[in-house]
Protein backbone atom coordinates (compact mmCIF):
# COMPACT_ATOMS: atom_id res chain seq x y z
CA UNK A 1 0.00 0.00 0.00
CA UNK A 2 2.43 2.02 0.93
CA UNK A 3 4.53 1.78 -2.14
CA UNK A 4 1.25 2.56 -4.21
CA UNK A 5 0.73 5.45 -2.61
CA UNK A 6 4.27 6.62 -3.18
CA UNK A 7 3.74 5.89 -7.12
CA UNK A 8 0.22 7.76 -7.09
CA UNK A 9 1.87 10.86 -5.13
CA UNK A 10 4.77 10.98 -8.18
CA UNK A 11 2.33 10.59 -10.79
CA UNK A 12 0.52 13.35 -9.87
CA UNK A 13 3.63 15.61 -9.19
CA UNK A 14 4.45 14.95 -12.18
CA UNK A 15 1.30 16.07 -14.11
CA UNK A 16 1.21 18.94 -12.12
CA UNK A 17 4.61 19.92 -12.75
CA UNK A 18 3.54 18.95 -16.29
CA UNK A 19 0.82 21.23 -16.88
CA UNK A 20 2.96 24.09 -15.08
CA UNK A 21 5.58 23.31 -17.28
CA UNK A 22 3.02 24.04 -20.96
CA UNK A 23 1.93 26.81 -18.89
CA UNK A 24 5.43 28.63 -18.19
CA UNK A 25 5.78 28.21 -21.96
CA UNK A 26 2.52 29.13 -23.75
CA UNK A 27 2.47 32.34 -21.82
CA UNK A 28 6.10 32.82 -22.25
CA UNK A 29 6.57 32.48 -25.77
CA UNK A 30 2.99 34.53 -26.43
CA UNK A 31 4.03 37.64 -24.24
CA UNK A 32 7.30 38.39 -26.07
CA UNK A 33 9.08 37.55 -29.14
CA UNK A 34 13.03 38.63 -27.73
CA UNK A 35 14.75 36.58 -24.47
CA UNK A 36 14.14 37.69 -21.54
CA UNK A 37 12.71 36.31 -18.69
CA UNK A 38 9.51 33.77 -18.95
CA UNK A 39 7.35 34.02 -15.99
CA UNK A 40 3.62 33.06 -15.39
CA UNK A 41 1.99 36.73 -15.55
CA UNK A 42 4.41 38.81 -13.11
CA UNK A 43 6.95 36.36 -11.00
CA UNK A 44 7.71 39.90 -8.85
CA UNK A 45 3.79 39.58 -7.42
CA UNK A 46 3.40 35.87 -8.06
CA UNK A 47 6.16 34.16 -6.51
CA UNK A 48 6.40 34.27 -2.74
CA UNK A 49 8.95 31.39 -2.10
CA UNK A 50 11.26 29.73 -3.57
CA UNK A 51 12.61 26.50 -2.82
CA UNK A 52 13.31 22.91 -4.35
CA UNK A 53 10.95 20.33 -4.73
CA UNK A 54 10.69 17.46 -2.16
CA UNK A 55 14.48 15.31 -2.53
CA UNK A 56 12.39 12.46 -3.82
CA UNK A 57 11.03 14.02 -6.60
CA UNK A 58 14.97 15.11 -7.62
CA UNK A 59 14.89 13.21 -10.92
CA UNK A 60 11.97 14.23 -12.42
CA UNK A 61 13.28 17.84 -11.51
CA UNK A 62 16.62 17.04 -13.14
CA UNK A 63 14.56 15.53 -16.41
CA UNK A 64 12.62 18.62 -15.97
CA UNK A 65 15.40 21.39 -16.00
CA UNK A 66 17.27 19.76 -18.77
CA UNK A 67 14.59 19.63 -21.18
CA UNK A 68 13.23 22.71 -20.35
CA UNK A 69 16.79 24.07 -21.07
CA UNK A 70 17.22 22.51 -23.68
CA UNK A 71 14.03 23.99 -25.50
CA UNK A 72 14.85 27.72 -24.55
CA UNK A 73 18.52 27.25 -25.84
CA UNK A 74 16.83 26.40 -29.20
CA UNK A 75 14.08 29.36 -29.07
CA UNK A 76 16.90 31.61 -28.22
CA UNK A 77 19.40 30.21 -30.89
CA UNK A 78 16.39 30.82 -33.60
CA UNK A 79 16.25 34.48 -32.38
CA UNK A 80 19.28 34.66 -32.31
CA UNK A 81 19.82 33.94 -36.23
CA UNK A 82 17.08 36.47 -37.37
CA UNK A 83 18.81 39.39 -35.94
CA UNK A 84 21.09 40.58 -38.72
CA UNK A 85 25.41 39.94 -37.97
CA UNK A 86 27.55 42.50 -38.63
CA UNK A 87 30.50 40.97 -40.69
CA UNK A 88 34.15 42.39 -39.03
CA UNK A 89 35.37 42.01 -42.87
CA UNK A 90 33.24 44.21 -44.31
CA UNK A 91 33.48 46.58 -41.11
CA UNK A 92 37.51 46.14 -41.96
CA UNK A 93 36.53 47.31 -45.76
CA UNK A 94 34.59 50.13 -44.67
CA UNK A 95 36.89 51.94 -42.13
CA UNK A 96 39.55 51.44 -44.57
CA UNK A 97 38.22 53.32 -47.43
CA UNK A 98 36.61 55.73 -45.44
CA UNK A 99 37.92 56.05 -41.55
CA UNK A 100 35.12 55.57 -38.97
CA UNK A 101 32.47 54.05 -41.94
CA UNK A 102 33.62 50.48 -40.21
CA UNK A 103 32.95 51.82 -36.76
CA UNK A 104 29.10 53.66 -37.58
CA UNK A 105 28.83 50.21 -39.41
CA UNK A 106 28.93 47.97 -36.25
CA UNK A 107 27.02 50.81 -34.37
CA UNK A 108 29.78 52.69 -32.64
CA UNK A 109 28.22 56.54 -33.95
CA UNK A 110 30.24 58.17 -31.72
CA UNK A 111 33.82 56.40 -32.22
CA UNK A 112 33.48 56.75 -35.94
CA UNK A 113 32.56 59.88 -35.71
CA UNK A 114 36.12 60.60 -34.18
CA UNK A 115 38.04 58.78 -36.64
CA UNK A 116 36.02 60.35 -39.60
CA UNK A 117 36.60 64.27 -38.41
CA UNK A 118 40.46 63.15 -37.82
CA UNK A 119 40.92 61.61 -41.46
CA UNK A 120 38.92 65.07 -42.33
CA UNK A 121 41.40 67.03 -40.94
CA UNK A 122 44.39 65.56 -41.75
CA UNK A 123 43.07 66.01 -45.91
CA UNK A 124 42.53 69.35 -44.99
CA UNK A 125 45.79 70.30 -43.75
CA UNK A 126 47.26 68.34 -46.79
CA UNK A 127 44.81 70.02 -49.21
CA UNK A 128 47.12 73.25 -47.55
CA UNK A 129 49.89 72.63 -47.16
CA UNK A 130 50.30 70.92 -50.84
CA UNK A 131 48.83 73.87 -51.91
CA UNK A 132 50.81 76.15 -50.52
CA UNK A 133 53.99 74.03 -51.88
CA UNK A 134 52.76 74.03 -55.06
CA UNK A 135 52.15 77.85 -55.40
CA UNK A 136 55.77 78.65 -54.18
CA UNK A 137 57.34 75.67 -56.46
CA UNK A 138 55.44 77.94 -59.66
CA UNK A 139 57.16 81.19 -57.81
CA UNK A 140 60.88 79.95 -57.80
CA UNK A 141 60.35 78.64 -61.32
CA UNK A 142 59.34 82.13 -62.60
CA UNK A 143 62.09 83.50 -60.63
CA UNK A 144 64.64 80.93 -62.08
CA UNK A 145 63.07 81.34 -65.66
CA UNK A 146 63.77 85.07 -65.17
CA UNK A 147 66.95 85.55 -63.57
CA UNK A 148 68.77 82.69 -64.98
CA UNK A 149 70.01 82.35 -68.55
CA UNK A 150 70.86 78.56 -69.96
CA UNK A 151 71.76 80.19 -73.26
CA UNK A 152 74.58 82.10 -71.20
CA UNK A 153 75.79 79.70 -69.44
CA UNK A 154 75.95 77.28 -72.42
CA UNK A 155 78.39 79.70 -73.93
CA UNK A 156 80.47 80.25 -70.85
CA UNK A 157 80.41 76.75 -70.45
CA UNK A 158 82.73 76.17 -74.28
CA UNK A 159 84.19 79.16 -73.79
CA UNK A 160 85.61 78.20 -70.45
CA UNK A 161 86.75 75.05 -71.26
CA UNK A 162 88.38 75.89 -74.90
CA UNK A 163 90.39 78.19 -72.90
CA UNK A 164 91.32 76.40 -70.23
CA UNK A 165 90.80 72.43 -71.59
CA UNK A 166 89.40 71.97 -67.93
CA UNK A 167 86.24 69.90 -67.80
CA UNK A 168 86.35 68.69 -64.54
CA UNK A 169 84.41 71.87 -63.05
CA UNK A 170 81.32 70.22 -65.26
CA UNK A 171 80.14 67.26 -63.28
CA UNK A 172 76.84 67.79 -64.03
CA UNK A 173 74.58 67.87 -67.21
CA UNK A 174 71.55 69.84 -67.60
CA UNK A 175 68.83 67.25 -69.29
CA UNK A 176 67.90 66.94 -72.54
CA UNK A 177 65.58 65.69 -74.46
CA UNK A 178 66.40 62.79 -77.61
CA UNK A 179 66.82 65.98 -79.75
CA UNK A 180 69.41 67.42 -77.11
CA UNK A 181 67.09 70.60 -75.93
CA UNK A 182 67.72 71.47 -72.40
CA UNK A 183 64.60 69.93 -70.68
CA UNK A 184 63.38 72.40 -67.83
CA UNK A 185 62.71 69.35 -65.42
CA UNK A 186 62.64 69.03 -61.59
CA UNK A 187 66.25 67.97 -61.38
CA UNK A 188 66.80 71.09 -64.11
CA UNK A 189 65.63 73.57 -61.57
CA UNK A 190 67.56 71.52 -58.26
CA UNK A 191 70.48 71.87 -59.93
CA UNK A 192 70.74 75.50 -61.26
CA UNK A 193 70.73 76.45 -57.68
CA UNK A 194 72.54 73.59 -55.74
CA UNK A 195 76.00 73.74 -57.93
CA UNK A 196 78.03 75.95 -58.55
CA UNK A 197 79.05 75.10 -61.99
CA UNK A 198 75.57 76.73 -62.88
CA UNK A 199 76.75 79.93 -61.26
CA UNK A 200 77.36 82.37 -64.17
CA UNK A 201 73.88 81.97 -65.59
CA UNK A 202 72.58 84.26 -62.37
CA UNK A 203 71.85 87.50 -64.00
CA UNK A 204 73.59 89.48 -61.35
CA UNK A 205 77.09 87.18 -61.71
CA UNK A 206 79.79 89.97 -62.12
CA UNK A 207 81.43 89.74 -65.80
CA UNK A 208 85.16 90.26 -64.74
CA UNK A 209 84.40 86.70 -62.31
CA UNK A 210 83.51 84.63 -65.69
CA UNK A 211 86.65 84.08 -66.93
CA UNK A 212 88.96 83.71 -64.17
CA UNK A 213 89.85 80.22 -62.84
CA UNK A 214 86.91 77.83 -60.96
CA UNK A 215 88.45 78.19 -57.66
CA UNK A 216 88.62 82.19 -57.31
CA UNK A 217 85.63 82.71 -59.13
CA UNK A 218 83.03 80.83 -56.45
CA UNK A 219 80.71 83.50 -55.97
CA UNK A 220 76.78 83.28 -54.56
CA UNK A 221 75.23 86.33 -55.50
CA UNK A 222 71.50 87.72 -54.67
CA UNK A 223 69.86 86.61 -57.38
CA UNK A 224 70.87 83.02 -56.77
CA UNK A 225 70.35 82.77 -52.34
CA UNK A 226 66.87 84.25 -52.90
CA UNK A 227 66.50 81.41 -55.35
CA UNK A 228 67.47 78.99 -53.25
CA UNK A 229 65.48 80.32 -50.23
CA UNK A 230 62.06 79.92 -52.08
CA UNK A 231 63.03 76.71 -53.57
CA UNK A 232 63.48 75.43 -49.55
CA UNK A 233 60.35 77.12 -48.86
CA UNK A 234 58.50 75.31 -51.44
CA UNK A 235 60.37 71.62 -50.30
CA UNK A 236 59.48 72.16 -46.57
CA UNK A 237 55.75 72.92 -47.64
CA UNK A 238 55.51 69.69 -50.01
CA UNK A 239 57.67 67.75 -47.08
CA UNK A 240 55.11 68.36 -44.82
CA UNK A 241 52.17 67.22 -46.60
CA UNK A 242 54.31 64.43 -47.68
CA UNK A 243 53.95 63.31 -43.61
CA UNK A 244 50.35 64.26 -43.60
CA UNK A 245 50.18 61.68 -46.60
CA UNK A 246 51.38 58.92 -43.93
CA UNK A 247 49.53 60.20 -41.22
CA UNK A 248 46.17 60.08 -43.57
CA UNK A 249 46.96 56.16 -44.82
CA UNK A 250 48.20 55.19 -40.97
CA UNK A 251 44.58 56.44 -39.25
CA UNK A 252 42.98 54.41 -42.20
CA UNK A 253 45.03 51.68 -41.47
CA UNK A 254 43.86 51.94 -37.17
CA UNK A 255 40.51 52.24 -38.20
CA UNK A 256 40.07 49.00 -40.38
CA UNK A 257 41.92 47.16 -37.32
CA UNK A 258 39.87 48.85 -34.79
CA UNK A 259 36.54 48.59 -36.74
CA UNK A 260 36.97 44.98 -37.66
CA UNK A 261 37.96 44.20 -33.49
CA UNK A 262 34.70 45.91 -32.58
CA UNK A 263 32.64 44.24 -34.91
CA UNK A 264 33.88 40.61 -33.47
CA UNK A 265 33.62 41.80 -30.21
CA UNK A 266 30.07 42.90 -30.30
CA UNK A 267 29.45 39.30 -31.66
CA UNK A 268 31.95 37.57 -28.79
CA UNK A 269 29.47 39.27 -26.37
CA UNK A 270 26.21 38.69 -27.90
CA UNK A 271 27.21 34.95 -27.92
CA UNK A 272 28.53 35.44 -24.54
CA UNK A 273 25.43 36.82 -23.52
CA UNK A 274 22.74 34.35 -24.74
CA UNK A 275 24.43 31.72 -22.70
CA UNK A 276 23.34 33.28 -19.31
CA UNK A 277 20.31 31.60 -19.26
CA UNK A 278 19.28 30.44 -15.62
CA UNK A 279 16.50 27.44 -14.91
CA UNK A 280 15.15 26.79 -11.37
CA UNK A 281 12.46 25.10 -10.12
CA UNK A 282 9.90 26.97 -7.29
CA UNK A 283 7.26 26.87 -5.94
CA UNK A 284 4.45 29.37 -6.54
CA UNK A 285 1.97 30.32 -4.88
CA UNK A 286 -1.41 31.74 -6.31
CA UNK A 287 -4.21 32.44 -4.18
CA UNK A 288 -3.01 30.35 -0.86
CA UNK A 289 -2.31 27.93 -3.25
CA UNK A 290 1.25 26.27 -3.83
CA UNK A 291 2.15 24.69 -6.85
CA UNK A 292 5.59 23.53 -8.70
CA UNK A 293 6.88 25.66 -11.61
CA UNK A 294 10.07 25.92 -14.02
CA UNK A 295 11.31 29.71 -13.86
CA UNK A 296 13.87 30.82 -17.01
CA UNK A 297 15.83 34.04 -16.74
CA UNK A 298 18.52 35.51 -18.86
CA UNK A 299 21.50 38.26 -17.40
CA UNK A 300 21.43 41.25 -19.74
Amino acid sequence: MRGTSLKNIVIRSALIMTISLVAVLSNAWAASDQVGDFPIRNPQSAIRNSMELPTGLDPIQTALKEAFAANVSGKMAQIAEQIPQKSPKKALLFSALIPGAGQIYGGKLLRGAVFLTIDAALLTGYVVLDKKGGDLEDDFKAYADRYWDVDEYLVWKDQYVSATGDTMLFTHGLPRDSAGEVQKTQQYYEMIGKYDQFRVGWEDYPDDLKSITYADSVLITEDRLDYMDQRDDSNRYLKRAGYVTGAIFFNHIISAIDAARQVSGSREEQARSERRVKVRMAVWEEGGEPFPALVVSKRF
